[in-house]
């Protein structure tokens, strides 16, 4: 039986889902370290707010996406740092 290199993507899927995949198990587990957390947040949300506050001339559409992806993105990551983890499911008593 041979084995297929890591490399390789699995049938169905692309080396960009994979990746995707990969890059969303690396925020959430950021995520669990609440200083690491607070600390990504702050550094994802700093230039995000300058993009905003600020009118550059090689602004376009692309820096405006990306400024507001990192913009919620560092949001949530420093209200997860303090509000900390929550149960999915709490059970009525």
């Amino acid at each position: 039986m041979t084995e297929r290199p890591e490399a390789s993507a699995p049938r169905g899927r692309s080396r960009w889902a994979i990746r995707a995949r990969r890059l969303r198990g690396g925020v959430l587990r950021l995520a669990r370290s609440r200083m690491t957390a607070f600390a990504a947040g702050s550094a994802l949300l700093a230039p995000s707010i300058a993009l905003m506050a600020a009118d550059y001339p090689w602004e376009s559409w692309l820096t405006d996406g990306l400024g507001l992806a990192g913009l919620a993105t560092g949001a949530a990551l420093i209200l997860t740092a303090l509000g900390g983890r929550r149960p999915d499911w709490i059970d009525p008593a």
